[in-house]
C-alpha cells in the first residue's frame, strides 16, 4: 500500500493516527454547525471564550464562557474551571462550578466535584457527583404571574374582565 511509485517511502506513524481527534456521538453540534476541540495533549491556562460549541479532550484551568453553546468534557478530558455554557456534558473530569442555561449531562464515566445551576441534569448510573444541585427554569419556561384584581384598582373594570 507505500510502495507506489513516487512514494516517498515514509508512512504516518501511530503518534500521528493518534493525534486525530476523536469524534463522541454527544459531542455533536447542536447549532451553527462549529466546533472547536481541545486535543489530549494540549493544556489551556485561563478564559476561553468564543461563538462555537467545544470537546474538552486535553486539559483546561481557569474559566469557559460559552454561554451560547455545548460544552462537552471528552472522556480523557480535564476542566479545572468555572463553567458557562449553553449545555455541558461530561464524559471526564471537572472540577469548578457549572452554570448552564438548559442542561447538564454527567455520563456514566463522568466526575464533577463543584456545584451546578442548571434548567435540567441528567445524571447517568455510575456518575460522579460532589456539590449542590440548583435546578432553576428556563426563561421561557417560567410562568407569569396573574395580577391580582383588587376593588380599588380602577384601571381593571370587572364587567370588562368578565365579559
Amino acid at each position: 500500500m507505500f510502495n507506489r511509485k513516487g512514494d516517498s517511502g515514509v508512512k504516518p506513524s501511530e503518534d500521528s493516527a493518534r493525534s486525530r481527534p476523536e469524534v463522541f456521538p454527544s459531542s455533536v453540534s447542536a447549532g451553527n454547525g462549529e466546533r472547536a476541540v481541545i486535543g489530549k495533549s494540549i493544556i489551556i491556562k485561563g478564559e476561553v471564550s468564543g461563538q462555537e460549541d467545544l470537546v474538552v479532550e486535553g486539559t483546561i484551568e481557569g474559566q469557559i464562557v460559552l454561554e451560547n453553546q455545548h460544552v462537552t468534557v471528552g472522556p480523557s478530558g480535564r476542566v479545572l474551571a468555572e463553567v458557562k455554557a449553553r449545555l455541558v456534558t461530561i464524559e471526564g473530569e471537572v472540577v469548578g462550578n457549572i452554570q448552564a442555561r438548559e442542561k447538564v449531562i454527567i455520563t456514566a464515566k463522568g466526575s464533577l466535584t463543584g456545584d451546578i445551576q442548571a434548567a435540567r441534569l441528567k445524571i447517568e448510573d455510575g456518575a460522579y457527583l460532589k456539590g449542590t444541585v440548583s435546578l432553576t427554569p428556563r426563561e421561557k419556561e417560567k410562568t407569569i404571574p396573574l395580577p391580582r384584581h383588587h376593588q380599588q384598582d380602577k384601571s381593571i373594570d370587572p364587567e370588562e374582565a368578565a365579559g
